[in-house]
């Protein structure tokens, strides 16, 4: 059974959303993006103490082509990306250069929408850094937003796991799914079994309950209107608890 480990030390991370009246248009103000001035030890040890960012997805994902927007603030431009480095890596240990690149110098208008950046292509990460080689000449290192295309998760089709004496079936299909799955437990302990289900940040989508004896349930997730993402059913027989993870796809 895999074990999911949420990374807590991360410099930066992102998430798409549209709040502009164009969406793939990007404002002018100097906060709107991630600015570093000084200096700091980078995750791949090869590039030592640089200028960089970090972006994790939480799981790994098939990745195609980046769309880039450099600093957008009219007095701060020289701050934007012009030479740098991308690495790509499963673990966050280990890491792929992608290449050596030169980001464009942004133009400063309301009306600026970034530029199409490197291809993946189709690379399979859960990491992706960007360490700056150099600027445009300003003292600080700065970048509004990158967006990552996708081809979708990485799924891993793995047999059952057989357990001695583990006396609880557990069935989940279809999964991953896209509107709902169901989730079946069939009951043959001596000890009273519980469930709950969590997101992959902890929080309970659905408090723990009890499982009758012997009896199969099934869960609709369809009525719980859940966005996309990876969520944990988690059974507990006393102390021991398995998980099984649930992935949700976007229509």
């Amino acid at each position: 059974m895999k074990k999911l480990s949420l990374i807590t030390a991360i410099l930066f991370t992102t998430q798409l959303l549209v709040a502009q009246c164009f969406p793939d248009r990007h404002n002018t103000n100097w906060h709107d993006g991630w600015v570093s001035c000084e200096t700091t030890d980078n995750p791949n040890a090869e590039r030592g103490p640089s200028h960089w960012i970090l972006y994790n997805f939480g799981q790994p994902y098939i990745l195609e082509q980046m769309h880039v927007w450099n600093v957008n603030d009219p007095d701060n431009l020289d701050r934007g990306l012009n030479e740098v480095v991308i690495d790509y890596s499963m673990d966050g240990v280990t890491w792929t250069e992608l290449g050596t690149f030169n980001f464009e110098q942004a133009t400063g208008q309301p009306v600026y929408e970034g530029f199409s950046g490197p291809d993946f292509d189709e690379a399979q990460a859960q990491y992706v850094l960007i360490t700056a080689v150099n600027n445009f000449g300003g003292q600080c290192f700065g970048l509004s937003e990158v967006r990552f295309g996708v081809a979708g998760p990485v799924v891993a089709t793995e047999e059952p796991e057989v357990k001695d004496n583990w006396c609880l079936n557990v069935l989940t299909y279809p999964n991953p799914f896209v509107e709902r799955t169901n989730i079946e437990i069939t009951n043959n302990c001596d000890e009273e079994v519980y469930f709950s289900v969590k997101n992959a940040l902890g929080a309970t989508i659905l408090p723990e309950q009890k499982i009758d004896n012997s009896s199969p349930i099934a869960l609709n997730f369809e009525k719980l209107q859940l966005p996309a993402g990876i969520y944990f059913l988690a059974v507990r027989r006393g102390v021991v608890v398995e998980s099984y993870k649930l992935i949700r796809m976007k229509d």
